[in-house]
């Protein structure tokens, strides 16, 4: 951030543009730092819940308590898309379901996160 602050007026109109830029050509695609946050988290979490149906999403989303709800959800749904995870869906009325804390969603209430079949954990 410093060298920011050490930048003139015209330059840091630059900087906006072509951080504009970036995030138009990246569309409404999630963060690529935060996909990896959130999968270096599930891969934590994961082997605790491995006879269960996968990791709780409340439990991560107290893992990224200032990550907006609807930026977490676009970037688990994304990480589904693409593989690298399973969102699984539970009856909302399930035992032990914080049904706030799921994704509502065609297939039901996704709530926990799990690895995509035939994946090895490390």
């Amino acid at each position: 951030m410093d060298v920011l602050r050490r930048l003139h007026v015209l330059e840091l109109a630059d900087v906006i543009r072509n951080a504009q830029r970036h995030l138009a050509a990246r569309g409404d695609a999630p963060d690529p730092d935060l996909v990896s946050r959130v999968l270096a988290a599930v891969l934590r979490l994961l082997p605790r819940y491995q006879h269960g149906y996968g990791v709780p999403l409340s439990l991560l989303r107290v893992e990224f308590p200032r990550v907006p709800r609807f930026v977490l959800d676009r970037a688990l749904l994304q990480m589904e898309e693409r593989g690298l995870i399973l969102l699984v869906p539970v009856s909302p009325r399930a035992a032990f379901v914080e049904a706030a804390a799921g994704i509502q969603n065609t297939r039901g209430l996704l709530y926990y996160c799990a690895a995509p079949k035939g994946a090895e954990l490390p």
